[in-house]
Protein backbone atom coordinates (compact mmCIF):
# COMPACT_ATOMS: atom_id res chain seq x y z
CA UNK A 1 0.00 0.00 0.00
CA UNK A 2 1.27 3.47 -0.75
CA UNK A 3 0.22 6.92 0.30
CA UNK A 4 -0.19 9.91 -1.94
CA UNK A 5 0.62 13.40 -0.82
CA UNK A 6 -2.42 15.59 -0.87
CA UNK A 7 -2.03 18.41 -3.35
CA UNK A 8 -3.28 21.71 -1.97
CA UNK A 9 -4.47 24.60 -4.04
CA UNK A 10 -2.51 27.15 -1.98
CA UNK A 11 0.89 25.65 -2.84
CA UNK A 12 1.70 24.54 0.70
CA UNK A 13 2.90 21.13 1.78
CA UNK A 14 1.57 21.21 5.32
CA UNK A 15 -1.51 23.38 5.25
CA UNK A 16 0.53 26.30 6.49
CA UNK A 17 0.92 29.83 5.23
CA UNK A 18 1.88 28.77 1.72
CA UNK A 19 5.57 29.27 2.51
CA UNK A 20 7.07 25.80 2.29
CA UNK A 21 10.62 27.08 2.69
CA UNK A 22 12.00 26.62 6.20
CA UNK A 23 14.05 29.34 7.87
CA UNK A 24 16.82 29.36 10.51
CA UNK A 25 16.72 31.00 13.91
CA UNK A 26 20.06 31.10 15.76
CA UNK A 27 21.05 32.07 19.27
CA UNK A 28 23.56 31.25 22.00
CA UNK A 29 23.67 31.31 25.78
CA UNK A 30 26.83 31.82 27.87
CA UNK A 31 27.27 31.55 31.62
CA UNK A 32 28.39 34.79 33.29
CA UNK A 33 31.02 32.96 35.35
CA UNK A 34 32.20 29.39 35.75
CA UNK A 35 29.51 26.84 36.63
CA UNK A 36 26.74 29.33 37.29
CA UNK A 37 23.26 28.81 35.90
CA UNK A 38 22.35 30.88 32.86
CA UNK A 39 18.83 31.45 31.63
CA UNK A 40 17.28 33.36 28.82
CA UNK A 41 14.38 33.56 26.44
CA UNK A 42 14.00 33.73 22.71
CA UNK A 43 11.01 35.27 21.02
CA UNK A 44 10.10 33.14 18.02
CA UNK A 45 10.06 35.11 14.77
CA UNK A 46 6.50 33.86 14.21
CA UNK A 47 4.32 36.54 15.78
CA UNK A 48 1.23 35.28 17.58
CA UNK A 49 -0.22 38.76 17.94
CA UNK A 50 -0.96 39.55 14.28
CA UNK A 51 -4.62 38.60 14.50
CA UNK A 52 -3.89 35.39 12.60
CA UNK A 53 -3.48 32.00 14.22
CA UNK A 54 0.17 31.40 13.46
CA UNK A 55 2.29 28.77 15.13
CA UNK A 56 5.98 28.05 14.87
CA UNK A 57 6.46 24.66 13.23
CA UNK A 58 9.82 23.32 14.48
CA UNK A 59 11.47 20.95 12.04
CA UNK A 60 14.95 20.52 13.53
CA UNK A 61 16.93 21.75 16.53
CA UNK A 62 20.73 21.72 16.62
CA UNK A 63 22.77 22.29 19.78
CA UNK A 64 26.50 22.72 20.14
CA UNK A 65 28.53 23.01 23.33
CA UNK A 66 31.49 25.31 22.81
CA UNK A 67 34.92 24.71 24.39
CA UNK A 68 34.25 21.44 26.23
CA UNK A 69 36.39 20.81 29.26
CA UNK A 70 38.63 17.78 29.16
CA UNK A 71 40.37 16.02 32.01
CA UNK A 72 37.91 16.87 34.80
CA UNK A 73 34.80 15.27 36.20
CA UNK A 74 32.02 17.61 35.10
CA UNK A 75 28.60 17.92 33.55
CA UNK A 76 26.77 20.39 31.38
CA UNK A 77 23.00 20.38 30.79
CA UNK A 78 20.99 22.59 28.46
CA UNK A 79 17.22 22.66 28.00
CA UNK A 80 15.03 24.48 25.47
CA UNK A 81 11.42 24.66 26.65
CA UNK A 82 8.18 26.59 26.46
CA UNK A 83 8.33 27.08 30.24
CA UNK A 84 10.87 29.10 32.23
CA UNK A 85 12.67 26.73 34.65
CA UNK A 86 14.81 29.52 36.03
CA UNK A 87 18.18 28.31 37.28
CA UNK A 88 17.26 24.62 37.52
CA UNK A 89 16.80 21.85 35.01
CA UNK A 90 13.34 20.27 34.68
CA UNK A 91 12.89 17.46 37.20
CA UNK A 92 11.27 15.25 34.56
CA UNK A 93 13.86 16.03 31.86
CA UNK A 94 12.42 15.26 28.43
CA UNK A 95 9.42 13.73 30.21
CA UNK A 96 8.20 17.27 30.91
CA UNK A 97 5.64 18.31 28.26
CA UNK A 98 7.15 21.80 28.04
CA UNK A 99 10.64 20.56 27.04
CA UNK A 100 11.38 20.87 23.33
CA UNK A 101 15.01 19.68 23.37
CA UNK A 102 17.59 18.72 25.99
CA UNK A 103 21.34 18.26 25.75
CA UNK A 104 23.38 16.76 28.57
CA UNK A 105 27.06 15.83 28.80
CA UNK A 106 28.51 13.98 31.74
CA UNK A 107 32.25 13.39 31.85
CA UNK A 108 33.99 11.27 34.43
CA UNK A 109 37.74 11.79 34.32
CA UNK A 110 39.92 8.75 34.78
CA UNK A 111 43.67 8.36 34.80
CA UNK A 112 43.43 6.51 31.47
CA UNK A 113 43.51 9.86 29.69
CA UNK A 114 40.01 9.83 28.22
CA UNK A 115 38.93 12.78 26.15
CA UNK A 116 35.53 14.34 25.72
CA UNK A 117 34.37 15.14 22.22
CA UNK A 118 31.21 17.18 21.84
CA UNK A 119 29.61 16.90 18.42
CA UNK A 120 26.73 19.03 17.26
CA UNK A 121 23.57 17.30 18.44
CA UNK A 122 20.60 17.45 16.06
CA UNK A 123 17.02 16.60 16.91
CA UNK A 124 14.73 15.93 13.95
CA UNK A 125 11.07 16.66 14.71
CA UNK A 126 9.68 15.85 11.26
CA UNK A 127 7.32 12.97 10.63
CA UNK A 128 8.53 11.96 7.17
CA UNK A 129 5.78 13.91 5.39
CA UNK A 130 7.29 17.33 6.02
CA UNK A 131 5.33 18.06 9.19
CA UNK A 132 7.11 19.32 12.30
CA UNK A 133 6.08 20.05 15.88
CA UNK A 134 3.90 23.09 16.49
CA UNK A 135 4.74 25.59 19.22
CA UNK A 136 2.28 28.37 20.06
CA UNK A 137 4.11 30.28 22.79
CA UNK A 138 5.29 33.89 22.79
CA UNK A 139 8.72 32.81 24.11
CA UNK A 140 11.03 29.82 24.21
CA UNK A 141 13.23 29.53 27.32
CA UNK A 142 16.81 28.35 27.80
CA UNK A 143 18.42 26.94 30.91
CA UNK A 144 22.16 26.13 31.00
CA UNK A 145 23.72 24.58 34.10
CA UNK A 146 27.07 22.95 34.81
CA UNK A 147 29.26 21.65 37.62
CA UNK A 148 32.97 20.95 37.82
CA UNK A 149 33.95 22.64 34.57
CA UNK A 150 35.75 25.65 36.11
CA UNK A 151 34.81 27.72 33.07
CA UNK A 152 31.93 29.79 31.74
CA UNK A 153 30.24 27.45 29.28
CA UNK A 154 28.38 28.36 26.11
CA UNK A 155 25.78 26.51 24.07
CA UNK A 156 24.83 27.53 20.54
CA UNK A 157 21.39 26.78 19.15
CA UNK A 158 19.92 26.67 15.65
CA UNK A 159 16.25 26.00 14.98
CA UNK A 160 14.92 25.13 11.52
CA UNK A 161 11.29 26.30 11.47
CA UNK A 162 8.48 27.70 9.40
CA UNK A 163 5.27 29.59 10.12
CA UNK A 164 2.01 27.69 9.95
CA UNK A 165 -1.53 29.05 9.95
CA UNK A 166 -3.76 26.92 12.18
CA UNK A 167 -7.33 26.84 13.49
CA UNK A 168 -8.49 28.44 16.76
CA UNK A 169 -9.01 25.09 18.47
CA UNK A 170 -5.60 23.77 17.34
CA UNK A 171 -3.86 26.91 18.65
CA UNK A 172 -5.66 26.60 22.00
CA UNK A 173 -4.65 22.94 22.28
CA UNK A 174 -1.00 23.72 21.49
CA UNK A 175 -0.81 26.53 24.04
CA UNK A 176 -2.48 24.42 26.76
CA UNK A 177 -0.21 21.43 26.07
CA UNK A 178 2.97 23.48 26.05
CA UNK A 179 2.19 25.10 29.42
CA UNK A 180 1.32 22.01 31.42
CA UNK A 181 3.41 20.36 34.21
Amino acid sequence: MYSRKRVRGDGSLTGGTGDVNPQWMSSSLTQATADTAATGSIQPPVSLSTGENLAMEILKVMMEEVLPVQGVTSNVAFTLATKNFGTTQPALGIGDATVIARYARYTSFTTSGEATINPIVMYDYTDGDGHGVLVGNQNLYWTLTSTGTSQANRVNLKILYRAKRISDSELLGIVLQSNQN
